[in-house]
């Protein structure tokens, strides 16, 4: 919505009043949230609704739509009231099945559904109440029907998101978060951040789980830094080393604590994403792009003061133009387009968006940093390269000349012989680092900067090297004499063979003496090189999170059983579990064993509730009179009978006279 129509809504809605107009907008541009709500015709009439019914402003979203939520539960209440009808929901009711509603649909993945699905969804908390409540707000504010009549979506997807936070806020005991294998964060980034602004003060165990799944939404979301602080670090959450060092650099900026360390770590490794952001052989972790470009990411850190803080401490890191977190600027003006307008002439043209000036001056002033990104991703042609680098690394030849010098290394494009007599000496420092890449190894050697011979005689620099080379450096390193076949144990060479991807990662390994042929390589690498198999995008990966369950049982497999959970009774929710197995194919045949599940079920059920233990012995008649064998039928026919007999005994407990 432009600024024209933005006016318009609100001189409308305020009846035009120049005075309660300008108060208006004077409030809404000192929050943080005012070009999202200017923007949304939704979000700025529920601005407008508090703004009339308090006389302020919420800082942020969350707490506007709690507001707006709040009143308008009330509203829609009284005027049923007010129109003679009995209200047929409670408050705290409609709060917790709009809530549920949002929530099983973002597990789901969906934006909308049919009305009869959204019935059977709220089931469980409003019973037999469900088709009417969802014809009633199906006609409000927040949910709205579609032509069809059928099909239901709520009208803004913040909406969605900020009761979906109301459903984990109000059950915080339990992991609700459902990621699946892998956080999905367009599903679920906003409803973290939501829940944190909701929250008076988070609960460990919400902490803690968010914190499993998305550490950096929570170090963006998380208002208390001593807590932030005590989080535990994040390790091993991805398979390539570098990605850990990613994320982990970030979490320590927004943190106030050194990243000295671990820029060092990323610039040794020498694995930067190239050639360009989209096909990159060392791509940067999709979590921490996401976030970068991400609206959830930044909203959070722009909506309370500790957040602001650490906004100013990434941007220093990541303008830095001597430093490679540099790498991250791309994805970072994506959802932080405020920056702009700090970066040089150079940092534009890095980003795409350079409008005006003189290119050839641009790249003239670029440090080498910003040479080796542009090269790398196609930015600049390997002549402007050429150009320009040994200008840059003059210009910058200070401490800490080691990452510059590293850069260079790492771009492919500049040999150890074209350094000058003190750079020289600085690589041969670099050269004995024990994180330094195997790639840029190869380069040292060939260049003889350092000797084969030098590296071999550090037996666990050796055994370091066979553990983490790929098959090209396996090759480069063992026609350079760095490595030899028998530094491979055979695991070690079955290692090696699993990060074979292509046809030439093949011939690289042949090439370097590790096996006698291609016969010695396992037949499913062949096939999967070849075709046959999975396809690369196929590749089992680590999870960036667990699969979060309910605490209360840790057995929830889809959406509908961990709600469910959340509202039965123990014996509910056992009954629905026999009920869903007694229902699938595979415990049909006698030899599954569920025919003895379901006999021992009805056994221990004799405490049950009424209704709950009729309904577990029908389930069990009908089962075994269809699939049981005739072995066992009389055994099952006789534990139907005195089960049976038990309810009949049973009498209503009368009240104790005084």
């Amino acid at each position: 919505m432009g600024t024209s129509r933005q006016q318009q809504l609100v001189r409308n809605y305020l009846a035009d009043t120049p005075e309660s107009v300008e108060t208006f907008w004077a409030n809404l541009i000192q929050k943080p949230t005012a070009n999202m709500i200017a923007r949304s015709p939704i979000l700025l009439r529920m601005a407008l609704w508090v703004w009339q019914e308090t006389g302020e402003l919420p800082g942020g979203l969350a707490e506007l739509y709690s507001e707006f939520f709040d009143g308008w539960i009330h509203r829609e209440i009284s005027k049923d009231l007010s129109a003679g009808a009995t209200a047929i929901w409670r408050e705290d009711e409609t709060r917790e099945a709009l809530a549920v509603l949002a929530y099983s649909m973002r597990c789901d993945g969906v934006v909308a559904c049919s009305k009869a699905e959204a019935t059977e969804r709220l089931d469980v908390v409003v019973g037999e109440k469900s088709k009417a409540f969802i014809d009633r707000v199906a006609q409000g504010l927040l949910l709205e029907t579609a032509r069809d009549g059928m099909t239901i979506r709520f009208r803004h997807e913040t909406i969605q998101e900020f009761l979906v936070a109301v459903f984990l806020t109000s059950h915080a005991e339990h992991e609700l978060l459902q990621a699946g294998h892998q956080l999905d964060d367009r599903r679920w980034s906003m409803p973290i951040v939501f829940a944190f602004e909701l929250f008076e003060q988070p609960p460990e165990h919400f902490v803690q789980t968010a914190w499993q799944i998305a550490p950096l939404l929570v170090c963006a979301a998380i208002r208390d830094d001593e807590r932030l602080s005590l989080l535990p670090e994040p390790k091993g959450r991805h398979f390539a080393p570098q990605n850990d060092l990613w994320v982990r650099g970030l979490i320590r900026c927004m943190r106030g604590e050194s990243v000295t360390d671990t820029t060092r770590s990323l610039a040794y490794l020498g694995r930067t994403p190239s050639p360009d952001r989209y096909f990159q052989k060392h791509p940067l972790p999709e979590e921490l792009t996401s976030a970068l470009e991400g609206t959830a990411f930044w909203y959070a850190l722009s909506s309370h003061d500790s957040g602001r803080v650490r906004v100013e401490r990434l941007q220093h890191l990541l303008i830095d133009r001597r430093n490679l977190w540099l790498e991250l600027l791309p994805h970072a003006v994506v959802g932080q387009s405020d920056w702009l307008v700090h970066l040089t002439d150079a940092q534009k043209l890095l980003v795409g968006e350079l409008k005006d000036g003189n290119r050839a001056k641009v790249i003239t002033s670029a440090s080498v940093v910003e040479l080796c990104y542009m090269a790398r991703n196609g930015i600049i042609t390997d002549e402007e390269f050429r150009e320009n680098w040994k200008r840059a690394l003059n210009v910058e030849n200070t401490e800490p000349l080691e990452l510059e010098i590293l850069a260079l290394l790492a771009s492919k494009k500049v040999s150890a012989s074209q350094f000058n007599g003190l750079q020289r000496s600085k690589i041969k420092d670099i050269s004995y680092n024990k994180d330094l890449s195997p790639r840029i190894i190869h380069v040292l050697v060939k260049d003889n900067i350092i000797k084969a011979a030098k590296i071999r005689e550090d037996r666990q620099r050796i055994r370091d090297l066979v553990a983490r080379v790929s098959p090209i450096n396996a090759k480069r390193l063992i026609k350079g004499k760095v490595l030899r076949r028998e530094d491979f144990s055979e695991q070690q060479i079955r290692a090696l063979l699993d990060r074979i991807e292509t046809e030439k990662d093949i011939g690289f390994i042949l090439d370097a003496g590790l096996v006698k042929s291609r016969q010695d390589i396992p037949k499913s690498i062949r096939d999967h090189v070849h075709g046959h198999g999975n396809s690369p995008d196929e590749k089992p990966r680590r999870a960036i999170g667990p699969v979060a369950r309910s605490e209360k049982s840790g057995s929830a497999s889809n959406t509908e059983e961990l709600i469910s959970e959340l509202y039965l009774s123990d014996e509910q929710s056992q009954l629905k579990r026999l009920q869903r197995a007694a229902h699938d194919p595979k415990n049909f045949e006698p030899g599954s064993g569920f025919q003895r599940v379901l006999a021992d079920n009805v056994a221990a059920s004799v405490d049950w509730p009424k209704p709950e233990r009729e309904t577990l012995i029908d389930l069990a008649e009908a089962f075994f009179q269809k699939h049981a064998s005739k072995k066992r039928q009389k055994e099952y026919r006789d534990l139907i009978r005195s089960a049976r007999q038990d309810l009949e005994n049973e009498c209503p407990q009368q009240p104790t006279e005084v």
